[in-house]
């Protein structure tokens, strides 16, 4: 079987996305053209177990293909436009798209069926998104003059909790246990990472460093 390589690279307008074997580095096929023509691609996502993958373009749609012979399956109707971060639960059963108004929309990569929408109080864009390892929570980086992070229970829709921040923060990861949660955070040519009990919102430990 092919083990894929999520480096994919947008090419021309009507064979976008190329998928690789990561073993030889040989090109394993051209994903297959869309009905939508003329998009170019922004972003690739493999789901777990590589069953499908996730594409957002400039045409602001999400459009998912079978990974394992690049064909083809549907868009998400209905969905935002200006996708701004792509994300699939741990056991690939839903996949998040949000945009630049703080929305997030869970769908059904299966049958592409909407699930539920979540939206920060303060609509800004959201850079970056992350399940905790099983699934039960939802993290979002996101704000402009308030730049944050926000935690969703997924079941409920309900939000958690949130982290506040002084700078931008760019993205955020769940420990292994899904205790911890880092985040980091870019200001000017600074940037520093730092770890959060993030249910108890206290700071553990932080480590910075400046880019010349």
């Amino acid at each position: 079987y092919l083990t894929y390589w999520r480096c994919l690279a947008a090419i021309n307008l009507v064979f976008p996305l190329v998928v690789c074997d990561t073993n030889t580095g040989a090109l394993a096929y051209f994903l297959e053209e869309s009905p939508e023509e003329n998009y170019i691609c922004y972003r690739a996502l493999f789901s777990p177990y590589n069953q499908i993958i996730a594409t957002y373009c400039w045409d602001g749609r999400v459009h998912l293909w079978e990974a394992a012979s690049g064909k083809y399956l549907h868009s998400l109707q209905g969905d935002h436009l200006g996708v701004s971060a792509l994300a699939f639960s741990p056991d690939g059963s839903l996949l998040v798209s949000a945009d630049a108004d703080g929305l997030m929309k869970l769908w059904n990569p299966g049958d592409g069926a909407l699930v539920n929408s979540l939206q920060v109080v303060e609509p800004a864009p959201i850079t970056d998104l992350a399940f905790s390892p099983d699934g039960q929570y939802l993290a979002c980086t996101t704000g402009r003059d308030y730049p944050k992070v926000v935690v969703w229970d997924v079941a409920s829709g309900e939000q958690v909790t949130w982290l506040g921040f002084n700078d931008g923060v760019s993205s955020a990861a769940f420990s292994p246990d899904g205790e911890l949660l880092a985040v980091v955070i870019r200001f000017e040519f600074v940037e520093k990472l730092e770890i959060w009990d993030w249910q108890g919102q206290n700071l553990l430990r932080h480590f910075s460093w400046k880019w010349d």
